[in-house]
Order: C-alpha cells, then structure tokens, then sequence
C-alpha cells in the first residue's frame, strides 16, 4: 500500500462514546414527557414497554444518521482524515503520541472482533475518535479484515507497536513509546 491509498471505514460515530448520553437524555426526555401527557402518572407496563422501545429506537436512529465513513491515509509528514463529505484534516505523524485500539490481530475466536475503535492521542491533548454505530456480537469477516488491514496501515506508517493492554478489555496501547 503506498502512501496515497488510504484505507475507508463504514459507519463510524466520529465522537466520544459520551456523546451518546447527550443524544439518549433528550430521548428519555421526550418520550417520558410524552407517555406523561397521554397517560398521566397511569403506570401500564405494555405501554411503558412500548415507549422505551420507541426511545431506544430513536436514540439509535440518531446516532445511525450521524455516522460517516472515515477514510484515513498518509504522506510522510501527515496522517490525513477524511470524515464523511467534510473537508479532510491533516495531522503531523509527529504529534500523534499513540492510539488505543481492538486486537484485530489476534487468531483467538474468543477475542475476535469487527467492531471500531481507533482513539488517537496528540501531543496538543486532543483526541480523534472513530467509534462503531453498530454494535455486533457476531463477527463480520470482511469488516475485521478491513479493520485488520487498517491497523496494520496505521502501525506500519507511525511506526508504532503494541504496547500493554488496557484494563481486562482486548483494547490496547500502540505507541513507539511507553
């Protein structure tokens, strides 16, 4: 892969994963205040069902319509994102001092996954999120390769290598420095 191929993820949620409280707030909001209106304090457990369904729906609905594809490359000095139709951001390969991700590496059944999680770390304490919209318990086959040719592109280019593990999670630190 040269330097202006790029590799393009799918439905990313380019946000911290906080964001979504400030999404499933409102939704609680709204369609508690609803249920309130039509029904008053009026506890039915069918219809109480029904209206946490439509809210996480609809929370999900958001957070689906907010999600772009990533497209990520390199030349020798940047790290360029392309989010969505946006303009695309340069970063110096320089300032970026690691990044947290899956082991899509890894052979064990157990631990393979096809879900994203790529959180970069600069110098200047800013942070580049790509985050899945789809949560899977299943792994999809050509996901992970693309999320393993990923990984590979982006520890090959920043010359990074796996550091340690975060916590008990398959997520670790990449880095060329502890």
């Amino acid at each position: 892969m040269n330097n202006n191929e790029g590799v393009t993820i799918e439905k990313n949620f380019p946000y911290h994963p906080a964001f979504g409280m400030l999404i499933a707030i409102p939704c609680f909001l709204f369609w508690g205040c609803l249920y309130y209106f039509i029904f008053g304090s009026n506890f039915r457990l069918g219809l109480i069902m029904i209206f946490t369904t439509l809210c996480i729906g609809t929370g999900i609905w958001i957070i689906k319509s907010l999600s772009k594809s990533v497209t990520i490359w390199f030349n020798d000095a940047y790290m360029f994102v392309k989010t969505g139709d946006n303009k695309q951001k340069a970063y110096l390969k320089s300032d970026i001092v690691g990044f947290y991700s899956f082991d899509y590496e890894t052979d064990t059944p157990q631990l393979k996954t096809s879900i994203v999680k790529f959180n970069f770390f600069l110098k200047d304490g800013k942070k580049i999120y790509l985050n899945d919209s789809e949560y899977r318990s299943r792994y999809d086959e050509k996901k992970g390769s693309d999320l393993k040719r990923l990984l590979n592109f982006v520890q090959k280019e920043l010359q990074f290598s796996k550091i340690r593990k975060k916590n008990f999670q398959n997520i670790y630190w990449y880095s060329d420095r502890n």
